[in-house]
């Protein structure tokens, strides 16, 4: 969980089409992509052909509805190999609790079970981080 943390992108949903305007170095190592090719873009460059539309959907939905979600996705790095992605969304909000930021937080792991039981990690630590305070706290 602790590598987890360090990838992740921020995008800006007061932008057009929400796009990438930060991405971690360990992003960047993950999948392989520069920073030419993920800055000013929408995550779903990450998609392919086998990614399944209804973990896109969930996403969707989160982000249209300012939810925290998680789900795993299988994405494509820059080299065309795909990898499950355990993918964590949360709005960040500001001192007037308006949406500023989208954190995207991407584990690869190796299988869906993997994925699942790191789920449900993430799922019971929630209410924690909502208790105390949540991701409102690291917006800027």
């Amino acid at each position: 969980l602790t590598s987890c943390q360090q990838n992740f992108v921020l995008s800006d949903p007061r932008l057009p089409d929400n796009p990438i305007v930060y991405a971690s170095p360990g992003f960047y190592t993950l999948t392989g992509y520069t920073p030419e090719q993920v800055l000013g873009r929408n995550c779903r460059f990450l998609q392919g052909p086998s990614t399944d539309p209804r973990a896109v959907d969930i996403i969707r939905k989160a982000v249209a509805s300012g939810a925290d979600a998680t789900t795993c996705i299988l994405n494509y790095k820059a080299d065309g190999s795909p990898f499950w992605n355990q993918f964590f969304v949360a709005a960040l909000r500001d001192s007037d609790n308006c949406i500023v930021n989208y954190v995207g937080v991407q584990c690869e792991v190796e299988t869906e079970a993997a994925a699942s039981a790191l789920e449900d990690k993430v799922n019971s630590v929630l209410p924690l981080a909502e208790k105390e305070g949540g991701a409102a706290e690291l917006a800027p």
